[in-house]
Order: structure tokens, then C-alpha cells, then sequence
């Protein structure tokens, strides 16, 4: 194992979900293996109180394939489950990783420890198609940006930063961001672990007047491990506490990613 830092939390809930509701949170990692085939479960429960009807929980089954070193597609569906009512099918999303920079091949985990090298070890560009199960395209999105890891000496650090441009009339693109930072703690025969921080929120109207107090933000600590199950298997789990850090956003959400490689 010669990397350390898990995945963890903007998926493009955050680009989908409305104020309050509850989101699931990812930070994509710049990381590429050929032949590799990834299975993600992502949740978001809200820790706040909520009305009969409105969204408790958002929940993501994704899984992907990489066919080359410097491309990973990957299809994504999102799950609403409204407190009081039965959980649906609320987004299907297409998702691509290409990498530009760095990493590609170098493993099936997204997070072993370096070492103590500082600078830039991947980047790439990632895109997303999100297609709402009610309205179609027609009431989708598509999102794009740029993602990078860099060596902080002992820390490890990712950064997303995404641009939204709905397709719905007379909506205006917005701006989303995610940010990681987590150090090694510990590593026993198979296992490693780290303790991090996240922070993750959105923009709407960002080009026409939309302002910081008026999207929703998120920060807290997260813990991160990785397990080499053998024949090839990693399963990464990550467990986030959020705070909300605005009124539009939740109080707080806590965010369970857990993702197999193969």
C-alpha cells in the first residue's frame, strides 16, 4: 500500500439538491486504473429535524469501469427517502474521470500514504449528466470541473471544484466545490486509517449576483479507512459529520460513502 487518502464526499447530489435537503457528499479523487471496476454506496441523512414528506435521507449506488488508464465512466442512481413516505428513484447520473496528470495505474484505492512529498500528484477533469427520473434531460444538468490531490508533506489534500449549467430555461449555471484533508493515523496487516476534514457546498446564480449566504456550505471531520480483502478487493469506508454553515443549508448531515474495488 503506497497511498492515503480515501474518497470521500461531493457526489452531484450536491449539485441536484435544493435548499435543505438532504445531500450526499463525495469528494471525487483523481485516481485511474486500467481494468479496474469500482461499486460505491453514498449516503446523506440529515441530523435535523424535518417535516412529514421532506427529504431525511439521499442515497447513491454508483458503479463504474476503467477502461483505459486516463478514462473512467461510471453510472450513478440517487435515492430519495422522505421522512414518512417510501424511498424512489429520484436521479440517474453518467459520470466521467479523466485524468490528465499523475496516478493513473498506480492502484485500485483512491488513498495510501505518500510519504511526506509535497506538490501536485493527479489532476484531471470530471464531468456529470444528471438526469431527473421526473421532467428527463429536459430538467437535468451538466456539470464539469477540475480535480487535484496534492502532497502536503504528512497530509494529503483534494480538491473539486464543478460548474453546473441546467438545461432548464432561464436557470442559471451554478459553482460547487468540495475539499479534503486527512493525515495517516494508522496502519495494522491489511488495514490503514486517517482522520480529515471536509468541506463542500454550492453557488447558484454564480454569474448573476448569487452569493455565498445563499447556497448551501457544509464542514466537519471525517474518518477514513481502507481494507485489503484479498484476490485483488479494497473496500474503502469514510464517515463525515457535516454542520451546516448557512440558512439554507441543514443543521447537520452525517455522510456514509463505502466503495468496493476489484
Amino acid at each position: 500500500m503506497t497511498r492515503y487518502i480515501p474518497i470521500a464526499g461531493l457526489a452531484l447530489g450536491v449539485l441536484a439538491a435544493g435548499p435543505g435537503h438532504a445531500q450526499v457528499l463525495e469528494v471525487i479523487h483523481p485516481e485511474i486504473e486500467k481494468g479496474g471496476f469500482e461499486v460505491e454506496l453514498l449516503s446523506g441523512v440529515r441530523l435535523d429535524s424535518v417535516d412529514s414528506g421532506e427529504e431525511k435521507g439521499v442515497y447513491e449506488f454508483a458503479i463504474g469501469y476503467a477502461p483505459t488508464d486516463y478514462w473512467k465512466p461510471k453510472i450513478a442512481f440517487e435515492i430519495a427517502d422522505p421522512k414518512g413516505g417510501t424511498p424512489v428513484l429520484e436521479a440517474i447520473e453518467i459520470e466521467n474521470l479523466f485524468l490528465f496528470y499523475g496516478a493513473g495505474g498506480h492502484g485500485h484505492n483512491h488513498g495510501h500514504h505518500h510519504g511526506d512529498e509535497t506538490g501536485l500528484r493527479s489532476a484531471g477533469l470530471f464531468t456529470v449528466l444528471e438526469i431527473p427520473q421526473e421532467g428527463g434531460i429536459s430538467d437535468g444538468a451538466f456539470a464539469l470541473g477540475p480535480v487535484a490531490e496534492w502532497g502536503l508533506g504528512g497530509a494529503n489534500l483534494i480538491g473539486n471544484l464543478f460548474l453546473e449549467f441546467p438545461f432548464e430555461d432561464g436557470e442559471d449555471p451554478a459553482l460547487s466545490y468540495a475539499a479534503q484533508i486527512s493525515w495517516p493515523v494508522a496502519e495494522t496487516q491489511g488495514a490503514e486509517y486517517a482522520l480529515g476534514f471536509e468541506a463542500h457546498g454550492e453557488i447558484e446564480e454564480v454569474f448573476d449576483g448569487g452569493s455565498i449566504s445563499d447556497g448551501t456550505h457544509f464542514f466537519g471531520p471525517a474518518v477514513y479507512a481502507e481494507f485489503d480483502v484479498g484476490r485483488g478487493r479494497v473496500i474503502e469506508p469514510r464517515l463525515g459529520v457535516f454542520a451546516g454553515l448557512t440558512d439554507e443549508s441543514p443543521d447537520a448531515v452525517a455522510s456514509l460513502n463505502v466503495e468496493l474495488k476489484f
